[in-house]
């Protein structure tokens, strides 16, 4: 005989699955408190029963919310709400400053949304791989490097053409080689309204942590470094799509080396980037410039 469960200070039995094993496996059910027996449901029931989950302002007047990747923006007061990303990328983490504008991650990425102007602002630029120049692996040499005849045409080029001199001034040619600093606006002329972002290369390095300063100034993050030489215990899979046995990756052996993570700070104000030293922090010296 089955026992009875108390759920509050109503008696009910529990339920039987006998019945929706004869029903596709992969339906979404719900279950009355009051007939007891399971119902079939849409997919997106237990998400509305939930309800949204806000990020607030400061006053709890204005909300954040993510729904399918995308940020909705919820108005208390007039009970309004409007769509403010629509991309084919997930938009996470949205978050309001003190001055009330939006902040939120795309990719690897933060941007800064302000909702009177309506101006998005790219706060970081991180960018996967090493650096342009940089040697692709030990002992290799740098086929970035500048040659004689490439040094030669550049000079040439610039003696010629008043227009890469007045470029040089401004800060260098308007194609720039990928994951150099980004120009922003419009125009390449004195007057336009224009900003860069130095590029902060992740190399090999997995990107966790991206925490912005509630005025919007600062950025913290992590980085951490793969481990390339540890060995992983190895467990066979017989039941494949493929019909052949396959392994599947499973942890290190006790005492293999941990990831080695570091913590970083953007100053987005000065375009710098500082180390975190953790040993120093009982000293009072809670950053290194790097």
């Amino acid at each position: 005989m089955r026992q009875q469960t108390i759920v509050g200070l109503k008696t009910v039995k529990p339920f039987s699955l006998a019945g929706i094993q004869k029903i596709k496996k992969d339906q979404a059910y719900k279950v009355s408190v009051l007939t007891n027996k399971p119902e079939t449901t849409e997919d997106n029931a237990a998400e509305k029963a939930a309800g949204t989950n806000y990020t607030y302002n400061k006053d709890r007047s204005l909300g954040l919310s993510e729904k399918g990747g995308d940020i909705y923006f919820y108005n208390f007061k007039s009970k309004k709400e409007s769509r403010l990303t629509n991309t084919v990328d997930r938009e996470s983490g949205a978050r309001f400053l003190y001055n009330n504008d939006v902040v939120f991650q795309r990719g690897d990425n933060l941007f800064q949304l302000n909702l009177t102007t309506n101006e998005l602002k790219q706060l970081t630029n991180f960018v996967k791989g090493k650096r342009p120049g940089a040697p692709t692996g030990p002992g290799m040499p740098d086929r970035a490097a500048t040659s004689i005849q490439d040094s030669w045409l550049r000079t040439e080029q610039t003696n010629l053409f008043d227009i890469i001199k007045k470029r040089n001034r401004q800060g260098g040619n308007r194609g720039q080689a990928a994951g150099g600093p980004r120009r922003f606006g419009l125009g390449g002329g004195a007057d336009a309204n224009t900003r860069t972002i130095k590029p902060i290369y992740l190399d090999d390095k997995f990107l966790s942590g991206l925490v912005v300063s509630p005025d919007g100034r600062f950025v913290s993050y992590r980085l951490a470094s793969p481990i390339t030489n540890n060995h992983n215990t190895i467990v066979p899979n017989y039941v494949t799509a493929s019909g052949y046995t396959e392994d599947i990756p499973g942890r290190t052996k006790v005492g293999e080396n941990q990831m080695v993570a570091e913590s970083f700070l953007y100053d987005g104000e000065k375009d710098s980037v500082y180390v975190v030293k953790v040993a120093q922090i009982l000293a009072s010296k809670t950053c290194q410039i790097m």
